[in-house]
C-alpha cells in the first residue's frame, strides 16, 4: 500500500510503480498461500500501518523495512508491535537514521538483521560497496548483517562475495517475470 496522501504523486517514481503493480488483497493472499504451499519463507515490505496489519493476518513470517521507511515513525511503531522478525535495508540510510532504527529494534527486543544494499537497479559489480558489510559488522556487533541485491537471480558472484565478507543472509529482489526490483526472496 501507499499512504493516501502520496497516492497521486508523480514526482516519486516508486509511487507510480507501486500503484501500477499492486495486487488486490485476494491476489496477495493467493500469492502468499502459493509461497506457503511451496515451503518457502514469506516476507513482505509494508509502506503503511494497514499493510503491517495485513502481514499479521496472513501470518507472513518476516517484515522487511525499506530504507525509505526507516524514518517513518508510525510505521516503525506498528512493525515493532507485530512481533515478527525484521530485515532492514540500508540502501538510502545515513548513519544517524540507521543507528536510530537499530536502537528502536533492540529496545523492543525484535529479532532483526541489517541488509547492506545499494540503491542502483541492477547494481554493477564495481558499485556493490561490499566493504560496507565489514563496517556494519563492526558498528553493530552481534547483529546479523546480510546483503540485499538487485541483480539477476543467476548472478551469483555478488552473493558469494558478500558471504565471503561475512554476510549471514541474502535477499535477491526479483519480479514475477524475472526482472529485478519488484519483490524479494530470502
Amino acid at each position: 500500500c501507499v499512504r493516501k496522501d502520496f497516492r497521486g504523486r508523480q514526482d516519486i517514481r516508486y509511487i507510480k510503480k507501486t500503484m501500477h503493480t499492486r495486487l488486490t488483497k485476494d491476489e496477495f493472499a493467493e500469492m502468499v498461500e502459493e509461497i506457503r504451499r511451496n515451503n518457502c519463507i514469506r516476507m513482505a515490505t509494508p509502506f503503511d500501518e494497514a499493510s503491517v496489519e495485513w502481514i499479521d493476518r496472513l501470518d507472513i513470517e518476516l517484515i522487511k523495512i525499506a530504507s525509505c521507511s526507516a524514518a517513518d515513525h508510525p510505521l516503525l511503531q506498528q512493525i515493532v508491535q507485530s512481533y515478527r522478525p525484521v530485515v532492514a535495508s540500508t540502501a538510502g540510510l545515513d548513519g544517524p537514521n540507521l543507528d536510530h532504527l537499530v536502537s528502536l529494534l533492540e529496545h523492543h527486543n525484535r529479532s532483526f538483521a541489517i541488509m547492506h544494499c545499494v540503491a542502483i537497479y541492477p547494481t554493477p559489480n564495481d558499485q556493490l560497496r561490499l566493504s560496507q558489510i565489514d563496517f556494519l559488522r563492526t558498528r553493530y556487533r552481534g547483529v546479523p548483517i546480510g546483503f540485499s541485491t538487485h541483480e539477476s537471480p543467476d548472478a551469483l558472484t555478488p552473493i558469494v562475495a558478500a558471504v565471503a565478507k561475512g554476510a549471514t543472509a541474502t535477499i535477491t529482489s526479483i519480479s514475477e517475470k524475472g526482472r529485478t526490483g519488484a519483490s524479494g526472496r530470502i
